[in-house]
C-alpha cells in the first residue's frame, strides 16, 4: 500500500433525525420557606407639642372610664370609633409601648401607672386574655412577647384594630405614647 492522500473538503450536512423519546422526570426540588406575612404596625399621640396642643396625651384623668383610644398611623382620641383600622383579618402580638415626657423617656410617675390593651372592634378589656402590657414607675416601657407570654389577638375580616390607654393607678404624670405591635395577615 502506498502513501494516503491529503484529506479531502467536509462534505454537506445530513438531514436531521426523529425527535427522540421523553427522557424521565429529575427529582423533585426541596420545598422553598414562606414569604414573610407579619406586617409592623405603630401609632402614638404624636409627641408632646402636637398632641399637647390637640389634647391626646395621657393624663391622670385617663381613666378606664374615659381612656384614649389610638390607632396604627398616629391617630389618637377619645372616642374610638373615629380611628379605629378595618383589618384584612389576622393576628396581633408582640406589643410594645414607650412613654414619652417632654422630649425624653418618661414614666408614669412614682406609685403610678397606665395600662395598654389591643381592641378587636370594641372589646378592649385587659381582664381578658388578649394583648396588653402596663406601664409602672419607674418604667417607662411595657412590652406584651408572644414568645414569653403566649398572648395573640384573631382579626377576622372587617374586624377593627385600635388600643385603648388609661391611668390604671394613682396620679400619673402627663406623657405621650408610641407604640408597635406585629399584625400577621391572614388566611385564617
Amino acid at each position: 500500500m502506498g502513501i494516503a492522500g491529503p484529506a479531502g473538503n467536509t462534505g454537506p450536512s445530513g438531514p436531521t433525525g426523529p425527535t427522540g423519546s421523553q427522557g424521565l422526570a429529575g427529582i423533585p426540588g426541596i420545598t422553598g420557606t414562606s414569604g414573610d406575612n407579619v406586617s409592623t404596625l405603630t401609632g402614638g399621640t404624636l409627641g408632646d407639642v402636637i398632641g399637647g396642643d390637640a389634647a391626646i396625651e395621657l393624663t391622670s384623668s385617663t381613666t378606664s372610664a374615659a381612656p384614649l383610644y389610638m390607632a396604627p398611623g398616629n391617630g389618637a382620641d377619645f372616642v374610638q370609633g373615629t380611628l379605629q383600622v378595618p383589618t384584612p383579618g389576622g393576628i396581633a402580638s408582640n406589643l410594645q409601648v414607650q412613654l414619652w415626657a417632654p422630649k425624653f423617656p418618661g414614666g408614669p410617675g412614682t406609685g403610678n401607672a397606665y395600662t395598654f390593651v389591643v381592641c378587636v372592634n370594641s372589646t378592649c378589656d385587659p381582664t381578658t386574655p388578649g394583648v396588653s402590657c402596663t406601664v409602672t414607675d419607674p418604667a417607662s416601657t411595657c412590652t406584651d412577647d408572644f414568645a414569653t407570654t403566649g398572648d395573640e389577638v384573631t382579626f377576622n375580616p372587617g374586624d377593627a384594630i385600635s388600643i385603648v390607654a388609661f391611668n390604671s393607678a394613682g396620679d400619673s404624670s402627663t406623657v405621650s405614647v408610641t407604640w408597635s405591635l406585629d399584625y400577621a395577615l391572614g388566611p385564617l
